[in-house]
């Protein structure tokens, strides 16, 4: 309808009717970009607001997964290093072959870290949640991803490296009798097997005739050795959670 008037006007040479109606146009132009940019910049902030919102509530699950992880090698850790202490100490005693076993069974599994990047990776990759950030903030969520690729790297080494040289292939060590296999918990869930056994491993010569081999205390020793590089490395992990945490409250 504008334009036609303003089509109208200039026919009749009503200049100051042209302006007007021009105007017209170039407010009606202006208003509703700006309105467009307006209801954008809203989308964006919302996206982000959001965004923080999973980025939280991930970090609260990793937290606890590292818990869990520093949790169970506080119990596994001074297990195997019992056996090795006893291997070192290279005497036959009751207390020593209970020590062994007992290592024997902690080796067989080691700590298993999966911890979630979904939503920080959305952060630091996403062009529109990127134009919502700080360059400090920018700077600390790339640190901190660079921080948990190392990290994952670093555990997903010590996961696997001690199960090339698994226990149960050493001369000294037997299988020992089985028993239901029971309950499984890996990366922090548990599995429930109705089916199944669950073989020990056990000491098959005496502790002194193991020790004098050297071989099995090897074996415990690079289990212990990678695993012992978890915990503290999980640590600090939580240590940055927990910082970029307070970072993301005082912004949302």
């Amino acid at each position: 309808m504008i334009l036609r008037r303003l089509a109208t006007s200039i026919r009749k040479q009503d200049w100051f009717a042209v302006v007007i109606e021009t105007l017209i146009v170039v407010m009606g132009v202006y208003l509703g970009i700006q309105l467009g940019n307006w209801n954008a910049a809203r989308g964006n902030q919302t996206a982000y607001q959001e965004a923080l919102e999973r980025f939280e509530t991930e970090i609260g699950r990793n937290m606890a997964e590292l818990e869990r992880v520093v949790d169970d090698l506080s119990r596994s850790l001074p297990r195997v290093e019992a056996a090795i202490e006893a291997l070192q100490a290279c005497t036959d005693s009751e207390a020593a072959v209970e020590a062994v076993n007992d290592g024997l069974q902690a080796s067989r599994v080691t700590a298993s870290i999966h911890l979630r990047m979904v939503a920080l990776e959305d952060l630091t990759s996403d062009p529109v949640l990127l134009s919502q950030q700080s360059s400090e903030m920018r700077q600390h969520l790339a640190d901190l991803a660079f921080f948990l690729n190392l990290f994952r790297v670093e555990t997903g080494w010590a996961e696997t490296r001690p199960l090339e040289m698994p226990a149960a292939f050493e001369r000294s060590v037997d299988i020992g009798p089985p028993s239901p296999l029971g309950d499984v918990v890996y990366a922090g869930r548990t599995y429930t097997f109705e089916t199944g056994k669950r073989f020990p491993l056990m000491l098959s010569v005496p502790v002194s005739e193991a020790c004098e081999e050297g071989e099995l205390i090897k074996v415990l020793y690079n289990w212990h050795g990678w695993q012992n590089n978890v915990a503290p490395f999980s640590l600090a992990a939580r240590d940055e959670l927990d910082d970029i945490r307070g970072l993301v409250e005082e912004i949302r």
